[in-house]
């Protein structure tokens, strides 16, 4: 599983670039919140919810709710899992 989640999490760090240059938000939205994901799977909770805040910031300022949303949800799951009460 962890070969799997290491090429999940390539694949991510790309998405992240190529959606940077030229900048498309709801494209680093998604790959920012995938980045969150696989952080969390990997128990790495603190990058976890720096990305995932970051996906929140994107959604918001998107003015996309179903993506702050699940977002939301993510951010609180690895918050919880970083101990927060």
């Amino acid at each position: 599983m962890s070969g799997h989640l290491d090429r999940t999490h390539e694949a991510a760090t790309e998405a992240l670039r190529e959606a940077r240059t030229p900048r498309q938000p709801l494209a680093l939205l998604a790959a920012y919140r995938a980045n969150g994901e696989i952080a969390a799977a990997q128990g790495q909770h603190d990058e976890a919810i720096g990305h995932l805040a970051r996906a929140l910031d994107l959604a918001t300022a998107c003015a996309a709710p179903y993506e702050r949303a699940v977002t939301l949800l993510d951010l609180a799951e690895a918050q919880l899992a970083n101990g927060a009460p």
